[in-house]
């Protein structure tokens, strides 16, 4: 296992191949899901392992020089719906702020590793959303 099965079980989409709205939320939530520690773990990568300018890095266990994989806005599909900052982001709305501002999903997990935040503000944005669909 590695970070080329990680990707294809969990980012099989490039994010700016994604539609937006739910379509956009569940490429981030199937993302998120994938850094939970078990999953890293059964394709044999680890997180953190480093942070680099307020983005965190996963890299392969066996192989940490060449792979790694930088979670941020660069491979967000929701950031990439709102390149000019957050604006009208479906996620932003559910949280009523920025997911990276203190205290927020994305802070979090840069700051400590949390995980569970990002997933769950990611759900409760999915459940907002499909409930208003006609």
């Amino acid at each position: 296992m590695s970070l080329k099965t990680w990707k294809k079980q969990y980012m099989p989409d490039a994010h700016n191949h994604v539609g937006r709205g739910i379509e956009a939320v569940e490429h981030s939530l199937k993302k998120w899901r994938g850094l939970l520690p078990a999953n890293l773990k059964r394709h044999g990568m680890q997180h953190p392992v480093e942070w680099e300018d307020y983005n965190s890095v996963i890299r392969e266990i066996k192989h940490p020089i060449t792979e790694d994989l930088i979670i941020d806005a660069d491979n967000c599909a929701l950031c990439f719906h709102h390149p000019y900052g957050c604006g009208s982001c479906s996620l932003k709305v559910t949280l009523g702020a920025a997911c990276d501002r203190p205290g927020q999903p994305y802070d979090l997990w840069v700051t400590s590793g949390r995980v569970h935040p990002m997933i769950k503000a990611l759900e409760r944005t999915l459940k907002r959303l499909k409930e208003r669909e006609p």
